[in-house]
């Protein structure tokens, strides 16, 4: 993307701490991150582990909640399953979250079961008025 700022992080909390700086620094446009830990996680086959970061990623996510502005909207999705349970150190099949807030957002909207990960990608083309990528339905109407 031109323009864009790469930060590569892996710890949970700095991945927090350098969302909530580019919340104070970006005035118009998108932050996107990717909390690696607990995909690691899994794939080690570390519950405890993955329950701890997630309790990080829990409070870091309140700490990002809290400084949302009015236009702001904050998507929260996953990419796939990584079941520390399982048996086994690769992608489980679970579903991924997708939750959606913002003060423009209606609240209570059931998204319900999305065709394809896709959707999220079309509905940020959508939120921001650029073409749309191949693949993907736009849910923005359906939250504002």
């Amino acid at each position: 993307c031109p323009g864009a700022v790469k930060i590569p992080v892996v710890s949970t909390q700095e991945t927090t701490t350098l969302v909530l700086e580019q919340m104070e620094s970006v005035k118009n446009g998108f932050i996107a991150t990717t909390y690696q830990e607990t995909d690691l996680a899994g794939h080690e086959e570390d519950a405890r582990k993955y329950a701890t970061l997630l309790e990080i990623i829990d409070e870091g996510i309140g700490e990002i909640i809290k400084k949302l502005q009015d236009e702001d909207i904050l998507i929260i999705t996953g990419d796939h399953g990584n079941d520390p349970l399982i048996g086994h150190p690769w992608h489980t099949r679970e579903y991924t979250p997708l939750l959606v807030m913002g003060k423009k957002i209606k609240s209570g909207i059931k998204l319900g079961l999305r065709r394809s990960l896709s959707d999220t990608a079309a509905t940020i083309a959508d939120i921001f008025g650029v073409e749309t990528p191949e693949n993907g339905e736009s849910f923005y109407n359906e939250i504002s």
